[in-house]
């Protein structure tokens, strides 16, 4: 009786490390799924909402702002997400129809720094625009930008829904892609 708890014993542990391990691979498939699904979107903040705004017009105006004429044929859809936080304008979420667009806006969008009154609005402020991540990788990348702050970290930066980071220069890049690799960048 003894020997036959002891072999279920076992045999349970083993299926609950099976298990363990089948659920972190899901949960990596499930996220690569969820990336891949927005993996022409890009996420404009800080454009506050505008009276009778037609939000197509706003993105034409922003996109504008860093020297790129969007066309209708560019854009597959676009929307305000619901805020995070009372205070702060909803982001706006688009939907390009390529990905070479996509990074064409970022690059641009990084070297030009547009501001609000670049769409007419009368603020200093910037614009930002960032990829749009699964929720997942949004949360590893808000992680890694914790770890960033307390840490010397040269880069970070997320490219086609990769969250990249490298330590000083000329050492070697990171790909962040579970709470594991976090603990790499803190070391």
């Amino acid at each position: 009786m003894v020997d036959e708890n002891k072999t279920l014993k076992v045999t349970c542990e083993q299926q609950e490390e099976k298990i363990r391990q089948l659920e972190k691979s899901h949960q990596g498939r499930i996220n690569s799924l969820e990336q891949q699904t927005r993996k022409n979107n890009i996420i404009i903040t800080g454009v506050p909402l505008l009276k009778d705004e037609r939000i197509e017009a706003v993105i034409k105006d922003c996109i504008r702002a860093i020297g790129i004429n969007l066309t209708e044929d560019d854009t597959d859809a676009c929307h305000r997400l619901p805020p995070k936080k009372s205070d702060q304008p909803p982001a706006i979420i688009v939907k390009l129809v390529r990905r070479g667009l996509k990074h064409q806006i970022i690059r641009k969008w990084e070297k030009k720094k547009p501001i609000l009154s670049q769409i007419g609005v009368t603020s200093r402020n910037r614009m930002y625009v960032s990829e749009h991540l699964s929720p997942r990788n949004a949360d590893l990348f808000y992680k890694a930008r914790c770890i960033q702050k307390e840490r010397e970290i040269k880069y970070l930066r997320t490219t086609d829904g990769k969250i990249l980071a490298r330590t000083q220069d000329g050492e070697h890049v990171i790909k962040i892609r579970s709470e594991e690799d976090l603990r790499t960048l803190e070391n």
